[in-house]
């Protein structure tokens, strides 16, 4: 079974009518992969062909303060075939971790660069302790004054580790196949490969809960929040065997979506990319890549509606037939914006950062929640 179908020519979806504009930040010949973007929406940071990890300051307009890169930040060297510089925080400070190029026995490691929010200036720990072997690390997980926690790579396995007890990690059980972590929790969510259903791994004590129904298809990228429309957990995953972002307003062993964005509705030939969440003004948000042969357009569709409120969705980019990749929200302390990398062709080099504006929803109060 499934939810509510979103039709972008359809009576009951508001799409955004506004000047749609791409503004490229970055030196246009710049050869910057897969960027990842501060917490606090004010830097960015990306392994830099070069062979170091570059962090780069963004002003208050999301743009590049420096776009030569003459004034960036170097770190220490990285691995630019595997993932990362990834970001997190704690209470005190903001963490950036990557992973080592290869030595002469080919064993990668972890490093670790931490900057306390009232300086400008890191420390670096490269590599970290009992990080030999490990790899690709994924975004990082603090809750107030806690040690923080890391998903990462070893061998074959998935497995997520407090930072500086790298040895003694906790391996995701159902092989981690698209591992996220839960907000503001050190819960992990996955999808099962045999039945489909969204299910999360405590990190901590291992206990595990089911999210969501049966769904026997391949099922990937799942999200788990506290959606502020409800107060309560919400959850999206996307679908590749229906090409379907799928939404949950409710989570639960018997929860279906109670809506889907479908790759459709954009085209035949059409294909969603890259769906990641977003917050922004006490509303849900996801922002996704929708892709044809020749080009590709950033949109954001809203996640969770009030009754009777329509969906929002809106066309963040231009019309101009560009290759967007990698497309990432991030939101400061003024607007929401969602950066992609570019290409003219699906071959070709890359050129430069972009950035997209999101104009969002007006803010409303929770909805009222039935009784159960």
């Amino acid at each position: 079974m499934s939810g509510e179908l979103i039709q972008p020519g359809a009576a009951d979806t508001q799409v955004v009518a506004q000047s749609r504009m791409d503004r490229l930040i970055s030196d246009p010949l710049a050869q910057i992969v897969a960027p990842e973007f501060s917490p606090l929406g004010d830097e960015m940071s990306h392994c830099a062909p070069d062979g170091n990890v570059h962090v780069m300051a963004l002003g208050a307009g999301g743009e590049l303060i420096d776009p030569s890169g003459e004034s960036d930040i170097l770190l220490g060297p990285c691995n630019p075939l595997l993932n990362g510089p990834e970001w997190g925080f704690t209470a005190t400070e903001l963490l950036l971790a990557w992973t080592t190029p290869e030595d002469a026995q080919g064993t990668t490691r972890l490093a670790l660069a931490t900057r306390p929010f009232e300086t400008p200036y890191w420390s670096v720990e490269n590599p970290l302790p009992d990080s030999e072997g490990l790899r690709t690390p994924y975004p990082i997980q603090s809750i107030g004054s806690k040690r923080p926690w890391l998903l990462h790579r070893v061998g074959t396995e998935k497995r997520a580790s407090m930072i500086y007890k790298l040895s003694a990690g906790t391996t995701l059980p159902m092989g981690g196949q698209y591992p996220t972590w839960v907000s503001d929790t050190y819960e992990i969510a996955d999808v099962d490969p045999v039945t489909g259903r969204i299910v999360t791994t405590n990190a901590v004590t291992g206990q595990q809960r089911v999210v969501s129904g049966d769904a026997p298809a391949a099922r990937f990228n799942p999200r788990i929040w506290m959606a502020p429309e409800t107060g309560a957990e919400a959850a999206l995953v996307f679908n590749v065997d229906t090409g379907c972002i799928e939404l949950y307003d409710e989570i639960g062993e018997a929860a279906i979506p109670a809506k889907e964005l479908c790759a459709s509705a954009f085209g035949p030939d059409a294909e969603i990319i890259s769906p990641e969440l977003f917050i922004l003004r006490q509303r849900s948000y996801v922002s996704f890549a929708v892709a044809t042969a020749t080009t590709s357009g950033i949109y954001v569709a809203g996640a969770i509606d009030f009754p009777g409120e329509e969906t929002y969705l809106q066309h963040t980019s231009s019309d101009a037939p560009r290759v967007r990749r990698d497309p990432e929200p991030v939101v400061n302390a003024r607007r929401a914006f969602v950066y992609y990398t570019a290409k003219t062709a699906q071959n070709a080099t890359g050129f430069g950062v972009w950035q997209t504006a999101v104009q969002g929803r007006p803010t409303f109060a929770r909805r009222p929640r039935a009784n159960r």
